[in-house]
This record gives structure tokens, sequence and C-alpha cells, in this order.
């Protein structure tokens, strides 16, 4: 498992900054199909109990769609490039891991903006979902900077780990996912 993480994780560090950005880029798109989806999902069926739990389930769209497409996601980038930096410990493999946290971080956030915009624009979300939409945004940003970090930490970790189970496995080794 440390050998193929290892490789993954040099190979990102190696990827050009534009690439890194378009796929940065691709996956702040993608998590927007989070929002609608969960938020769709709330409007959509009739009221009853399980309707919320049913709603929930869109969160993971955006990250089946980020996962799927093997698009670079902020949170995804915490395990994979610390593996090659712990190893050499060198100024050089630590300015690549921040020049790939830097650029994926913006551009998922600015992936993120154009999709907040888009929504926002009159006629793409009907005037009876709004409510439902606005009171999903605001259940995101009632919590603690505390709060918001440790559940950043641990959807992180789960991303990462998720990511590791999608590494190719040596064929001599069982799996450890």
């Amino acid at each position: 498992m440390y050998e193929a993480i290892l490789a993954e994780g040099e190979e990102e560090l190696r990827r050009p900054t534009s690439a890194l950005a378009f796929s940065g880029l691709a996956a702040g798109l993608s998590m927007g199909f989070r929002f609608l989806t969960q938020g769709f999902l709330e409007a959509g069926p009739p009221a009853a109990q399980w309707r919320g739990v049913v709603a929930k389930l869109g969160y993971s769209v955006g990250f089946v769609i980020v996962i799927l497409g093997r698009q670079q996601l902020f949170t995804e980038n915490t395990l994979t490039p610390i593996i090659p930096l712990l190893k050499r410990k060198q100024t050089r493999t630590l300015l690549d891991a921040l020049r790939l946290w830097t650029t994926v971080f913006l551009t998922n956030w600015v992936g993120t903006m154009a999709v907040a915009w888009a929504l926002a624009q009159p006629g793409i979300i009907g005037p009876e979902a709004r409510p439902i939409f606005a009171a999903i945004g605001q259940h995101s940003i009632a919590h603690s900077f505390g709060e918001q970090l440790l559940k950043a930490v641990f959807a992180g970790w789960l991303i990462a780990l998720l990511g590791c189970c999608r590494l190719p496995k040596p064929a001599d080794s069982p799996s450890s996912c």
C-alpha cells in the first residue's frame, strides 16, 4: 500500500500546474452536483419522514463524480503528496506539494463559485425550490470554524481512503482496502 501511495504521490507532484488547475476546476464544478442533488431530493419527493434521509444521500453525488473522474479535490490530496515529502524531506518536494495544494484549493474554490453564480441566476432554480436551497446553504455555514475544521479533517481522511482503494494493486499483494 505504501509503495502504491508513494508512486501516486510522486506522479501528482510531477503534474504540470495547468493539468492540476483544469482538474481542480472540474472538481469544483462537479461538487456543485452535490448541492443540486441534495436540494432537488429535498424539494422533489412528497413530504415524508424519509425525505431528509434520502436528500442527504445526494450529498455524495459530487464526491462520486470527482472520484470516478479522477479529478483533483483538495481534500483528496491530503495523503498522497505527504508520503513523498516524508520520504525525501527536500525543499523541492515541499514546494511541489505547496504548488499542488495551492493550485487545487484555488481552482476548487473558483469552480464552486462559478456553480454558485450560475445557480443564483433567475430561472435556474424555481422560486418554489429557492428556500430549500437557501436552507441547505445556511445549514452548511452555521457551524463554528472549529466544527468545520473537524468535519474537514474527517472528510479528507475518508476521501483519501477512497483514493487509496482505487490505486492499482500489485499482482502479488492482497487487497488491503
